[in-house]
């Protein structure tokens, strides 16, 4: 009878754990990306190294989201419940020990379920080969994006040398559409701000003319 008994249980714990695996869902996040840049001076950004790390929610799922693992190599780095980690240069930082790893590394990020803390996959991940050194501080401080990225509806602000002379800014999309043109023939001041209107979420290239050259910056609308 015992043994019996023990089968039963026994089947019924297989059943359970077949349930388990044929109906969880434990999605993985969508989109990972990276972005790194250097600011010269700029104490908020660990050794003058600004980055953002995102990534998109999971699909829908039958499962409890609690939030995200994020991995260096296959060590956890920590756990957030928001859908990216930075240090953008424009207030201290939580995340100025991002780079203290060996490098290169990668980086991946795992989804969080339930309580009991499952993971999911890491379908993507990053490779973080250096950061950024002796970049000119002329040179760095010329043109410069103030914030980086922006969300939906900011303006796009740039500090440019004030010896300079601009003539003409043109917004353009990573598939080299011209999103738009703003000619600045006689430029006042060292800001510049730039509406973003009509502009959705995605990277952008900013090319600035000047009597000299083009110079380019990539641009985040979050």
């Amino acid at each position: 009878m015992k043994n019996i008994l023990n089968t039963a249980l026994s089947f019924i714990a297989f059943v359970l754990l077949l349930n388990i695996s044929v109906f969880a869902q434990f999605n993985p996040v969508n989109g990972l990306e990276y972005e790194q840049s250097y600011d010269y001076g700029n104490s908020f950004c660990p050794s003058y190294n600004c980055f953002y790390l995102s990534w998109g929610v999971p699909d829908i799922s039958s499962e409890t989201l609690v939030g995200y693992n994020v991995y260096r190599n296959d060590e956890l780095y920590l756990f957030t419940e928001s859908t990216h980690i930075s240090c953008d240069g424009m207030g201290p930082c939580s995340s100025d020990d991002f780079y203290d790893s060996s490098f290169p590394f990668w980086v991946k990020v795992k989804a969080v379920y339930n309580e009991e803390k499952i993971e999911s996959i890491a379908n993507d991940s990053i490779y973080v080969c250096d950061l950024y050194s002796y970049i000119d501080k002329i040179e760095s401080f010329e043109i410069e994006l103030l914030q980086n990225p922006i969300s939906e509806g900011e303006n796009i602000r740039l500090y440019c040398n004030n010896s300079m002379n601009l003539y003409k800014i043109k917004v353009i999309s990573l598939n080299g559409t011209l999103i738009k043109e703003v000619d600045l023939f006689n430029k006042v001041g060292n800001y510049l701000n730039i509406t973003s209107e009509g502009m959705s979420g995605g990277f952008y290239i900013i090319n600035i003319q000047t009597e000299d050259e083009i110079i380019s910056k990539k641009l985040l609308i979050r």
